[in-house]
């Protein structure tokens, strides 16, 4: 399936992700965020929401969970979905030089922004906020990892390390 499972599940309410949201006390930008594959896994309040909206009706959140996983749990359900998505975008061949800016900085650039940066590495943006702004020194192992998926395993590694000479000062 392309649709991201509580997305899913979401529309055969009948509800908007807004009303959605409303109705069930959890927040807008986490149910997009959540779609768009940058969570890795389903935030507890967004699972009870889904597991209360379908409390007379188990058997279509088993069916649609079905679809997804065989393990009938919506995190494996969301878990499986976010393994099997392309990426949203791609990574540029070259990082372009911006005096003053660090070697993160300048991929976001390159990329358009920092969040779409996390969109096309299917991250939370704020992994990529605090390695872009220099707060995680090390490269984050879920922006690595799919650095890698994407191809750009040599790219991560060299960003890791221009970004660590960058913070020390070199």
């Amino acid at each position: 399936m392309n649709r991201e499972p509580v997305d899913t599940l979401i529309k055969a309410t009948g509800l908007s992700r807004r009303a959605f949201a409303k109705q069930y006390g959890v927040g807008e930008q986490v149910l997009l965020r959540l779609s768009q594959g940058r969570f890795t896994k389903v935030p507890e309040s967004v699972a009870y929401a889904i597991y209360e909206a379908y409390e007379d009706d188990p058997k279509t959140l088993e069916e649609t969970i079905a679809d997804y996983t065989s393990e009938q749990t919506l995190q494996a359900a969301y878990r499986e979905w976010r393994e099997r998505q392309q990426p949203v975008g791609s990574l540029p061949d070259k990082i372009p030089a911006i005096p003053g800016k660090s070697p993160a900085q300048r991929l976001a650039v390159a990329v358009g922004s920092m969040s779409k940066l996390a969109a096309v590495l299917h991250v939370h943006d704020f992994v990529v906020r605090r390695y872009v702004n220099g707060q995680t020194y090390e490269l984050p192992h879920s922006m690595r990892e799919s650095m890698i998926a994407l191809g750009w395993e040599q790219g991560a590694n060299k960003l890791d390390e221009h970004q660590k000479r960058w913070l020390d000062g070199e």
